[in-house]
């Protein structure tokens, strides 16, 4: 196996434990951190997505903050960070990579299971997408929320993070 650093696209696609690794370390971690992101795409040697690219994906829902691309053996991977417009303000940051065949939908959710130490549900998504989603940061002030999404190709796995969603707190 090789020993490179998880950051590194080329691993990324064949390891669903190395893809749940980045996404912890950068999405569940930093995904509310736009300067922490930064530090760590300069540091891993990621593409900084251009202006144009994040204004022409901002709405009046979400300003698209920042965004950064790498290649891997299977293609490109991509990590985006966006701000809901309310306030307080909900961060969302989202890693999307294409995996090879043996590293599915079901072993990323297994990894990020066993990393997170937290057990996941299914849910369908609006459009018959297969979503995973769990709670597993909770405090009085806020809570992190953690979905797998599974699109239309078996391939193509995106962990979305959301920081800064308020709720009562559980058990209230």
């Amino acid at each position: 196996a090789s020993e490179e650093p998880i950051h590194q696209g080329a691993a990324v696609e064949q390891d669903a434990a190395k893809f749940a690794d980045l996404a912890v370390t950068s999405c569940f971690d930093q995904g509310e951190d736009k300067a922490g992101l930064e530090a760590l795409a300069r540091t891993s040697g990621w593409n900084p997505v251009g202006a144009a690219e994040l204004k022409k994906n901002s709405g009046a829902a979400s300003s698209m903050l920042a965004g950064w691309t790498f290649e891997g053996k299977s293609g490109a991977v991509a990590v985006m960070l966006s701000q809901e417009n309310v306030s307080p303000p909900v961060y969302v940051c989202s890693l999307t990579a294409k995996l090879s065949g043996s590293e599915t939908y079901e072993r990323v959710r297994s990894a990020l299971q066993s990393q997170l130490k937290t057990d996941l549900a299914d849910q369908i998504e609006s459009g018959g997408h297969k979503k995973t989603t769990y709670w597993v940061r909770h405090t009085q002030a806020c809570e992190a929320l953690v979905a797998v999404v599974r699109s239309g190709s078996p391939e193509l796995i995106t962990v979305r993070v959301l920081h800064g969603r308020n709720r009562p707190p559980i058990g209230k």
